[in-house]
């Protein structure tokens, strides 16, 4: 079966395009993709952030309002892997994709601060810890990160822990439910969601995950330094 890498690319409204916020994901299908399929898997990418879940909330809600909110501002490229382990060639097909509008006083946070959304194939079988210091868990376990964010993140429901704002449990559970929908999503239209290990070059399909109330950061989606001060 063909494996896929989507990688998502959202707009800063600067316009440039170091300011991208880059996230990857990986699908397969039962034969060679077409333009249907790279449609229905972007109509689940564009649903994760738009479609509004338990909380009464959507993931992009909470993205901040330095990212487009124009339509089709954001673009989602699809590349073909290898069936051995090799240089991946150029994307086969690219769509676009919208965000919601920003939560009302959603002041933006620092952009390296981001969400990670966590993921798992089955682990039947595969321990955490094997010989040679190997950890073939971690070769069925995947993230991607949600960011930048908001303020409200920090502060709506009022959660801190021992000297540190954490994320959430409105924000947490939004990103759970999305997250959900995205796996049946793509399971129901035959491109079912998948972790890939570079180290096995195999992918293998998303069956849960979880999100945690942590802030990760990601420095390389911080702005350049606009000024130094020596000393």
């Amino acid at each position: 079966m063909p494996i896929y890498r989507a990688v998502s690319r959202m707009q800063n409204n600067s316009g440039v395009a170091a300011d991208q916020v880059e996230n990857t994901f990986y699908f397969l299908t039962a034969a060679p993709a077409g333009d249907t399929q790279f449609s229905e898997v972007v109509t689940s990418w564009n649903n994760f952030w738009n479609n509004t879940q338990s909380t009464a909330k959507s993931v992009g809600n909470f993205i901040a309002n330095t990212m487009s909110r124009d339509v089709g501002a954001h673009f989602l490229d699809f590349y073909e892997m290898p069936a051995t382990a090799g240089v991946v060639g150029p994307p086969v097909s690219f769509k676009t994709w919208s965000l919601p509008a920003v939560e009302p006083g959603g002041s933006p946070l620092p952009q390296e601060l981001a969400i990670a959304v966590s993921y798992h194939a089955d682990y039947t079988g595969f321990v955490e810890r094997g010989p040679g210091g190997t950890r073939p868990r971690a070769r069925r376990r995947g993230r991607f990160f949600v960011g930048p964010s908001v303020v409200t993140a920090l502060e709506e429901t009022g959660t801190v822990a021992v000297g540190a704002q954490t994320v959430t449990p409105e924000v947490m559970q939004t990103l759970v439910d999305a997250s959900s929908e995205f796996a049946t999503a793509m399971a129901a239209g035959n491109t079912p969601w998948q972790v890939f290990s570079k180290t096995d070059w195999a992918a293998h399909t998303v069956v849960s995950g979880w999100v945690d109330d942590n802030w990760d950061v990601q420095r390389r989606r911080g702005p350049a330094a606009s000024s130094r001060i020596t000393w």
